[in-house]
């Protein structure tokens, strides 16, 4: 597996603004190509971090360690995580 070194903090600040194409080894060794993104313009309201939920109480808060990066995932219209150090492919948009 050839994995591509990515710096997450510049990953995160271009999804926040736009939306990208990666590319990863599952953790079952199965590749998979997701579309997603962190821009709240291009997250449903209902989903975006922050917004209450429909019961009034807050979304929990969802830690994760370093080297795991959540993003929307605009095909499955709900959020996911990968491991960045598992990328082999990334095209942003």
């Amino acid at each position: 597996m050839k994995t591509v070194k990515i710096d997450k903090d510049l990953l995160l600040d271009a999804l926040s603004y736009t939306t990208a194409d990666i590319t990863f080894v599952k953790n079952n060794g199965e590749k998979r190509v997701m579309y997603c993104t962190r821009c709240n313009d291009l997250i449903p309201e209902d989903a975006r971090p922050g917004t209450p939920r429909e019961d009034g109480q807050p979304k929990r808060v969802v830690k994760v360690p370093d080297h795991i990066v959540r993003v929307y995932d605009m095909d499955n219209d709900d959020w996911r995580s990968f491991n960045i150090g598992r990328v082999t492919e990334l095209t942003i948009h």
